[in-house]
């Protein structure tokens, strides 16, 4: 069975307790070993990662740990680079360094932006990428934070976010970098996020594809 080590803030969140998702979100990673909840990534080597097959980033903790645990950056880099898979759920953060947002193919806006009040937004999936196979639109009150698109990254779009005046935001993607892939989903901010199936479906595909998870490895 594949192996997800899932990062989350259960002890001193900011915005986003893991404590308050942690059901709904481990329970979509039903066809894994998932290890959860864990938070003291700025310790982790990359060895530390070579046990998993999928990092899932649920945390916005990354920003005030970077500075004092340089090698969680170098860490994580490695990891993917040497086909390692990655997946940023929500939280830009980790993009304050460059050489992550290098990876992923965006970054939040410098400086921080506070991303406003929730907003309903409708999420439209592209049907051509594998991630967003078979899924169906759905709706979210949601934050939309200011983002900025890397030029030397590609990235390969699977969902779109359209707010009440019809203005279009990119919402999910794909990235490879070496020999690993890495993507980012907006949605999750609240629990119903994680509790909306065709968002479960997104996230559930999204780790599959990142693995090239296949039947038998259940």
């Amino acid at each position: 069975m594949k192996q997800i080590i899932l990062f989350g803030d259960p002890t001193y969140p900011l915005y986003h307790p893991y404590k308050e998702v942690s059901d709904l979100l481990e329970s979509i990673f039903e066809d894994f070993q998932v290890t959860g909840g864990r938070e003291h990534f700025e310790t982790f080597e990359a060895w530390d990662y070579e046990p998993y097959d999928l990092a899932v980033f649920y945390t916005d903790h990354w920003i005030d740990k970077s500075g004092t645990s340089p090698q969680q950056v170098q860490a994580l880099l490695h990891y993917v680079a040497r086909g390692g898979s990655l997946l940023v759920l929500h939280n830009l953060d980790l993009t304050v360094d460059p050489e992550v947002a290098q990876m992923l193919g965006a970054r939040l806006r410098h400086p921080l932006e506070n991303p406003g009040p929730l907003r309903k937004l409708r999420f439209l999936p592209d049907e051509t990428h594998p991630v967003s196979r078979g899924v169906e639109a759905f709706t979210l009150e949601e934050e939309r934070f200011g983002v900025e698109y890397g030029f030397f990254t590609e990235r390969q779009e699977f969902l779109q976010a359209v707010d009440e005046e019809g203005i279009s935001t990119p919402a999910g993607w794909t990235s490879c970098f070496g020999r690993g892939r890495a993507a980012y989903l907006s949605p999750g901010h609240t629990r119903e996020a994680f509790a909306d199936p065709s968002c479960r479906r997104l996230i559930r595909q999204a780790a599959r594809w990142l693995t090239n998870f296949k039947e038998e490895d259940t």
